[in-house]
């Protein structure tokens, strides 16, 4: 299994940079991971979703899952998404999440969606999601490797 984060914009702060660039140290020692930033777009918001929608696309393939962060999606806890993982591991099947900008992802990204994740009934700045996620994705894998970072 590989895994991939992609996002809408990139950390634009030293601490913020820093956060995200410790979690995906720790990850890229359990498995291999790739970290990709697309571009923010300009302009009306539904033109917008949609150019940031086609630059992601162009970075998924068709035969991995898509995990995308929406605020009306399922919450899942942390035991869930190790048995998630664990399934995707078991069947070879390299994974995606997908985390948008400030409005949002456009609605082909949720169809193209495998999983639609809420991280929570709060609302986060997309920075703010994406280190929450990434500390999320490693205490799973530190669960799947026998790491002890994870206390139950």
């Amino acid at each position: 299994m590989k895994l991939k984060i992609i996002t809408v914009g990139r950390a634009k702060s030293r601490g913020w940079k820093e956060l995200i660039e410790d979690y995906e140290k720790r990850i890229m020692r359990f498995i291999p991971f790739e970290s990709v930033s697309v571009r923010e777009s300009k302009g009306d918001k539904r033109i917008r979703l949609k150019k940031e929608a086609d630059l992601i696309f162009s970075k998924i393939r068709e035969d991995e899952v898509v995990f995308v962060l929406d605020s009306h999606g399922q919450e899942y806890n942390t035991r869930e998404l190790i048995d998630i993982l664990k399934d995707m591991e078991r069947n070879s099947r390299n994974c995606v999440f997908i985390i948008g900008g400030d409005e949002g992802v456009h609605a082909t990204l949720l169809k193209r969606a495998d999983y639609k994740i809420s991280l929570s009934k709060f609302t986060y700045s997309h920075m703010l999601a994406r280190l929450i996620l990434l500390e999320q994705i490693y205490r799973v894998l530190s669960v799947i490797r026998g790491h002890p970072y994870h206390r139950s």
